[in-house]
């Protein structure tokens, strides 16, 4: 049978969320996806809990790496395990949820937009627990990612449908950990079109044992790194975006709690008081 979907989900050491993640697509309203799941070396029981999903339905691919190899890697393993038939690649984080037309929405709209490439869509941001504690908006059309993407990432990761004939030769950078999402958008928008869904699809989880809460000073270096390999590329070279990132360097001279607390302001919408 081929699958029209390949949901791709990467998971290390969150085996409970994974399990909250998987039911998430089991519950999808459109019901023709393949869920294709790598345990990046998690010492936990993630191993024997895929094994044993694996057994369930053939809608499901595993891989258990034998050490964790990182983001990029192990989204480049998923890459690697897409089957033939499929049209549509789908990411959802292990610790994140789908909303239950998630899938049915984005295939629609992706169907009456032969344009687009990429189709993402806003989010609701949960805490460890669960709880709402937020929501945000991305550009929506086209022309406002395109103006937008050397600013800040147009797209919540898990949040990402796009045309697997467009990337099927396109893979994670290893050299941006643990950035490379961002960078492989711009590298997929300098092929195609891109748009959002001005409707939260996915609940993205916020926790503050993320790699965001640690790094935030490579995170921003390396942000900076990868808007200068795309900024000449772009349609729309702005010396606007030279003045971003000049202030993004001078955010380094500052505390990282200080750019941190910015950032999640920034992220879930609030205004610093």
């Amino acid at each position: 049978m081929a699958y029209q979907i390949a949901v791709l989900t990467i998971s290390y050491n969150s085996l409970e969320l994974l399990k909250k993640a998987v039911a998430s697509i089991q519950k999808q309203s459109f019901t023709n996806w393949i869920h294709i799941i790598v345990n990046d070396g998690s010492v936990d029981d993630t191993a024997d809990y895929l094994d044993e999903l694996a057994q369930t339905s053939d809608q499901y691919i595993v891989k258990n790496l034998s050490q964790n190899a990182g983001i990029a890697n192990a989204r480049n393993h998923c890459l690697e395990l897409i089957p033939s038939g499929v049209e549509y690649v789908c990411i959802l984080d292990a610790d994140d949820l789908a909303r239950e037309d998630r899938l049915e929405k984005q295939l629609a709209f992706l169907a009456k937009h032969s344009e687009l490439g990429v189709l993402g869509s806003n989010c609701v941001f949960i805490d460890d627990s669960g709880q709402q504690i937020g929501e945000r908006a991305y550009p929506e059309s086209p022309a406002n990612i395109e103006k937008s993407k050397l600013i800040e990432n147009p797209f919540a990761n898990s949040c990402v449908m796009y045309r697997w004939n467009i990337a099927r030769n396109l893979r994670y950078s290893l050299e941006f950990p643990p950035c490379e999402d961002y960078d492989y958008w711009l590298s997929l928008l300098a092929k195609t079109k891109g748009a959002n869904l001005p409707e939260a699809l996915v609940y993205y989880r916020i926790s503050d044992k993320q790699a965001v809460a640690r790094n935030v000073r490579k995170m921003l270096r390396l942000t900076v790194k990868i808007k200068l390999k795309h900024i000449f590329k772009s349609k729309d070279f702005s010396l606007s975006y030279l003045y971003r990132i000049a202030i993004e360097l001078g955010l380094l001279m500052i505390p990282s709690k200080l750019v941190l607390k910015l950032a999640r302001a920034r992220q879930l919408g609030k205004k610093l008081v």
